[in-house]
């Protein structure tokens, strides 16, 4: 039969592996909340950028209506009577692409965090059995 103190010492070392599991490996420990710390801040650049986005439309729209209207027109194509056009030889072939902002990586970390809870149940559950069977062998000597 095991005796008392080894009993203790089990139940402290698998509350100590638990603990640890909980404050960072869990849905709310510090792995997560430091993913949640790189998507709030890849967020709020989002929005920064959104609202120069519309603070420039809005600057745009206050202009010259009549002005802006003939350039957008010309930029889009028209060409206005009596303008020349002239047909550049080297185009390109693909219009140019539009340059996104990439995402804070956060997939990546999500894999590692789901990979370290993984590894971390199976050394908690290999230390708890080593500690049990140590004990059980020590009691049978």
């Amino acid at each position: 039969m095991a005796s008392r103190n080894s009993k203790f010492s089990v139940f402290l070392i698998a509350f100590i592996l638990f603990s640890v599991y909980a404050f960072v490996f869990s849905d709310s420990g510090m792995l997560e909340r430091m993913k949640l710390q790189k998507e709030i801040a890849y967020i709020q650049l989002q929005i920064i950028q959104k609202q120069s986005e519309i603070k420039k439309f809005r600057e745009l729209n206050q202009g010259n209506l009549g002005n802006l209207l003939l350039k957008e027109s010309v930029n889009a194509g028209y060409i206005p009577q009596g303008a020349k056009a002239f047909e550049f030889q080297n185009k390109q072939t693909q219009p140019p692409q539009i340059r996104r902002m990439q995402s804070p990586g956060t997939e990546k970390f999500t894999l590692y965090i789901y990979y370290g809870r993984i590894l971390w149940v199976i050394f908690s559950v290999l230390i708890v059995t080593g500690i049990l069977l140590y004990y059980k062998n020590k009691d049978q000597l």
